[in-house]
């Protein structure tokens, strides 16, 4: 029984005959102010037992602990549904921050598939010291699996101020308005009949020289510098 998830079995990653759900975790970055780790993961159509958890952990030095779970509970007609837990901590502390140690642990816990989808987005905030900790994760599919994204960074803001800046930036956004980009016409090229555009002045102001293009201007030119040799 796990105790992390009660209720739960721990899923056995070395069972055969139920391939783990998850793959090895791959740590994007990580650093006293933030962390980025991903993993790619399939939903399991058969499990071990009746309700079984599939954890996978990372530890980022001097930075985070983050944690992805599976809780998955076979129901009627021994179809599995699974519940995705996420948990992360920002492990780094500053005391002159007013921090006394590792921040809390942070959870989110969402069906993997939102409208029948695979994929779904979800940020939490919490306090620590007289800053605060967010917790970023997103999910969606990629190559056939889905892949789950975590995010966690240290602000040096309160979790109030935080939300203020963010509510300022949007409301300032919105009065501005959408940016409009003015873009140079797209070149076309010239209808039948019409003259053909004379060529851009060079950057010395002088005029690109006009001569018959292809394999026949390439004979004209070789034969007139010939001519130009012999003759003078």
């Amino acid at each position: 029984m796990s105790d992390d998830h009660p209720g739960f079995d721990n899923w056995d990653p070395t069972d055969a005959n139920h391939p783990f759900p998850f793959d090895e975790i791959d740590v994007r970055w990580g650093d006293e102010r933030s962390a980025k780790v991903q993993v790619d993961f399939l939903l399991p159509q058969a499990q071990p037992g009746p309700k079984t958890v599939a954890v996978r952990y990372a530890g980022v030095e001097k930075s985070t602990q983050l944690w992805f779970a599976l809780e998955c509970t076979t129901g009627p007609g021994n179809t599995v549904s699974c519940q995705l837990v996420l948990r992360a901590r920002h492990f780094h502390w500053e005391t002159s921050h007013g921090e006394t140690g590792p921040g809390p642990l942070l959870e989110i816990r969402s069906p993997v598939a939102t409208g029948g989808m695979p994929g779904g987005r979800e940020e939490i905030l919490a306090a620590h010291g007289r800053h605060c900790d967010g917790f970023d994760a997103w999910w969606y599919l990629w190559q056939g699996k889905i892949r789950c994204e975590l995010v966690v960074t240290h602000y040096l803001f309160s979790k109030q101020d935080l939300l203020d800046a963010r509510a300022k930036a949007n409301r300032e956004a919105e009065r501005q308005g959408p940016r409009v980009i003015e873009l140079p016409p797209w070149p076309r090229p010239p209808e039948e009949g019409e003259p053909k555009p004379k060529p851009e002045p060079l950057p010395g102001g002088s005029m690109a020289p006009e001569r018959p293009g292809g394999l026949l201007g390439g004979l004209l030119a070789l034969l007139r510098r010939i001519a130009k040799a012999i003759f003078g």
